[in-house]
């Protein structure tokens, strides 16, 4: 938690432009939704035959939302790698500060392929902790109060459905995922690094290697690591696909058990016919917000992984300690010769 906790602090500075970046994540799902639900809304309406002037609004309604979460969506994508950009940048800059205190005794210690990965791979990594960690679950809790809130006021059951699917989706798959993905995000960031370090050791020395004969058994080590690691990112691509399947399959039921609930109030009267596919597909469509949730137990493995090796030589304690405090000057400077001759027979 303590690389957490560093990576969150170095994000509090663009606190304003991460609450932009959520509002505008929440309003292009809340478009898409719109947009589902006017087309429903739209095709019902036509399908009785109503005056064309009737249907303006609704066509008006369909082309805002259309253009809307296009806009939405480009402003939510610029201003979250914006502020993941920046973040990135001060990691770097952290690492070199804590970088420079060690050289040259300390860094010793490391592999220059090892000192590499973690400068580019693990740094790199981090861009994930703000896109596919930290956003999706507020995203995900403003979709749902918002459009939960907008069904209740046709029966505040659609909003217990919502709710219900919701949590199911958003608690129950991740903790599956996260269940079967265990130890996963740590191997492959390990994977990642050591693959790194055997090529740049190979490349550094592939003269001494040829040389002795050492090239194929060098080769041969980087393939077996090469196949540990597409072994894991194999394993996480299964994983991707069975929670996409799962998501898809809650979001279906959801949109049944709107269907069925809104069948039983159309024929009571409690609910007008024309409203019934736009409730269904509206909350199809709110389903969006929870698809990025699966797998964030996995992307946060990674990230807490790649943090844990950036801070490490962060933290390292430097072989030699600069007090900062500059040598005494000397009272005199004066420099003096006595009896100095030039003999040229040496």
């Amino acid at each position: 938690m303590k690389s957490m906790t560093w990576l969150i602090r170095l994000m509090l500075p663009y606190w304003s432009h991460i609450l932009l970046a959520l509002l505008l994540s929440a309003l292009a799902i809340t478009s898409h939704i719109g947009l589902m639900a006017t087309s429903a809304y739209l095709l019902a309406r036509a399908a009785l035959h109503p005056p064309i002037l009737d249907l303006m609004v609704t066509i008006v309604g369909v082309r805002f939302f259309g253009l809307s979460r296009a806009v939405f969506r480009y402003l939510e994508r610029y201003v979250s790698h914006d502020v993941t950009f920046r973040v990135l940048s001060q990691i770097r800059v952290k690492f070199y500060q804590g970088l420079e205190p060690l050289a040259p005794a300390r860094l010793l210690n490391f592999r220059s392929g090892d000192l590499l990965s973690r400068i580019v791979a693990d740094v790199e990594i981090q861009q994930n902790l703000f896109l596919r960690v930290l956003a999706p679950p507020f995203v995900a809790l403003l979709v749902l109060l918002g459009y939960g809130l907008f069904l209740a006021r046709y029966d505040v059951r659609f909003s217990v459905i919502l709710a219900a699917c919701f949590l199911v989706g958003g608690l129950g798959i991740p903790w599956a995922i996260k269940g079967l993905s265990r130890g996963v995000g740590r191997q492959m960031v390990a994977l990642k690094a050591e693959l790194n370090t055997q090529v740049a050791d190979t490349l550094l020395g592939i003269t001494e290697l040829a040389a002795y004969g050492q090239v194929q058994e060098y080769l041969d080590k980087i393939q077996r690591t090469d196949k540990k690691l597409m072994g894991q990112q194999r394993r996480i691509a299964w994983l991707s696909g069975l929670s996409s399947a799962l998501m898809g399959m809650i979001a279906n039921l959801g949109l049944w058990l709107v269907l069925v609930l809104g069948i039983l109030l159309v024929e009571k009267g409690k609910l007008s016919g024309v409203n019934l596919g736009m409730l269904a597909l509206g909350t199809f469509s709110s389903f969006e917000a929870l698809f990025p949730l699966a797998l964030v137990p996995h992307h946060l493995e990674l990230n807490r992984a790649a943090a844990d090796r950036l801070l490490e030589l962060i933290e390292a304690e430097p072989a030699v300690k600069n007090s900062g405090e500059l040598s005494p000057k000397p009272d005199g400077l004066d420099l003096a010769f006595q009896e100095v001759s030039r003999n040229l027979n040496g």
